[in-house]
């Protein structure tokens, strides 16, 4: 949002807004975004200092973009189907794909997410001789899971 629609404002309610808009970022990537959104600033620093041009008063700028965006359909990730998965298990070798394998069969039976699975060391996981019971550490929730 820009300054301008905060000028009736006082100073401590703009600041506010800036503190519980900051809270908003999720934990894992608020350090990513802001190092971003910093290089972004200096970048229209660096526009205004060099070329006296300040970026958010271009209206036709803002507009160009505007139209560059209608249409913009995201990239798909390709998906991985039950028999792609099912062929992999069963017929990649074990020598070469064995960790690969043992990461699959733990994403998929305990849904995690790709940071969980990550974090997951050989201390989480306690071999009790018919069942692996697998920790999986630092949640999205908080919550310790287990895989049984």
């Amino acid at each position: 949002m820009s300054d301008s629609g905060m000028s009736d404002n006082p100073p401590e309610i703009y600041e506010a807004a800036n503190k519980a808009t900051l809270n908003l970022l999720p934990d894992k990537s608020r350090q990513t975004y802001l190092k971003q959104y910093e290089s972004f600033m200096e970048w229209c620093k660096t526009l205004m200092v060099k070329n006296n041009i300040e970026i958010s008063k271009c209206p036709k700028l803002i507009a160009f973009l505007k139209k560059q965006n209608v249409g913009y359909q995201a990239k798909k990730s390709a998906v991985f189907t039950r028999s792609d998965l099912s062929r992999f298990l069963t017929e990649a070798p074990d020598q070469d794909y064995l960790m690969w394998k043992v990461c699959l069969i733990i994403g998929l039976a305990g849904a995690c997410r790709r940071d969980e699975l990550r974090k997951i060391s050989i201390n989480d996981i306690q071999d009790k001789g018919n069942m692996l019971i697998i920790t999986i550490p630092d949640t999205k929730t908080n919550k310790s899971e287990y895989l049984r």
